[in-house]
């Protein structure tokens, strides 16, 4: 029996890979909860022992619960009782006795970084490490400026909150609708679709502003849709780039080389406040990023011959 992992339009790869990840988002939105509840009847070092304690913990769940990967345990020559056994776990139609052998696909080196850049991979990879660099920019330039923004403008604390807040919540939103027209539409597409659409949303902030309140939040929400959400459904298309013996090899890199973004996104936009740029200005600048990710894609989608 063969148990192949490239992409195909019946699989549910992105709609899976984008809802896991939204436990970070979801992360954001409890951890914000937690230390408001937490910090005023425990001190700030209570969090620290909560951040300690709560991934030992849940190490233990995973280490007990969660089976290895198809892929893993088929190069592994695990028992063939122990790979149906998880295969059923999906598919409880499937008959108790399963074949005595399965194979999957096998890359040359499946964990060394050069095997990124083999088998007409080299661009595609450099294209997905600067896609990660240039999303996660925005994404950690939003997050940690526009409160700041926000509160030289004279916005009250609750609109403040709830604007920060919705940029998370919007990329919650944004997995439930991404993911499958990922699968369904082709991934390549259907980022690149989500990145232009962040250049409207991101350059709309700038007028929002300096509207009502309500206008404000739908811009906030729209904007973080497509920078958190983009921000989730890139790993999802690296997780689809990628064959499963370097997978967890690429997505690592990409999100590893990425970092550098996540942290020159707000430093610039730190440079751009301290020349008195206006906030509207800030964030038009701010929506370059999404469109230069968005062509990267749309030409990545092109190379690759992928919708």
């Amino acid at each position: 029996m063969a148990l192949t992992t490239e992409y195909s339009p019946n699989r549910l790869r992105a709609t899976f890979v984008l809802a896991i990840y939204c436990g970070f988002s979801l992360g954001f939105v409890a951890a914000g909860g937690l230390a408001a509840w937490i910090i005023p009847l425990h001190g700030w070092r209570s969090l620290l022992w909560i951040g300690a304690i709560a991934p030992l913990t849940l190490a233990v769940f995973v280490f007990i619960f969660l089976p290895e990967s198809l892929d893993f345990l088929v190069r592994t020559k695990a028992k063939p009782e122990i790979i149906w056994r998880v295969v059923r776990s999906v598919d409880r139609a499937l008959p108790n006795q399963g074949p005595r052998e399965f194979t999957t696909e096998v890359e040359q080196k499946r964990s060394a970084v050069g095997s990124l850049f083999q088998s007409d991979r080299t661009l595609g990879t450099l294209v997905l490490w600067l896609v990660f660099g240039l999303n996660l920019a925005e994404f950690y330039a939003l997050q940690s400026w526009l409160p700041t923004i926000l509160t030289n403008l004279g916005d009250p604390l609750n609109t403040i909150a709830l604007a920060t807040s919705l940029t998370t919540i919007g990329g919650i939103v944004a997995a439930l609708v991404i993911g499958p027209a990922m699968d369904r539409l082709g991934p390549y597409r259907s980022l690149a679709t989500v990145y232009f659409a962040g250049v409207v949303f991101v350059a709309l902030l700038g007028l929002a502003v300096s509207a009502p309140s309500w206008v404000l939040l739908i811009a906030a929400f729209c904007a973080g849709f497509c920078t958190s959400g983009g921000q989730k459904s890139v790993i999802a298309l690296a997780a689809i780039f990628y064959p499963a013996p370097i997978r967890s090899t690429g997505v690592g890199w990409a999100l590893g080389i990425g970092r550098l973004g996540g942290i020159g996104g707000p430093l610039l936009i730190g440079v751009l406040l301290a020349y008195q740029l206006s906030a509207a200005s800030l964030f038009y600048a701010a929506a370059v990023p999404m469109l230069l990710a968005g062509i990267l894609v749309m030409l990545l989608g092109v190379k690759y011959k992928t919708p």
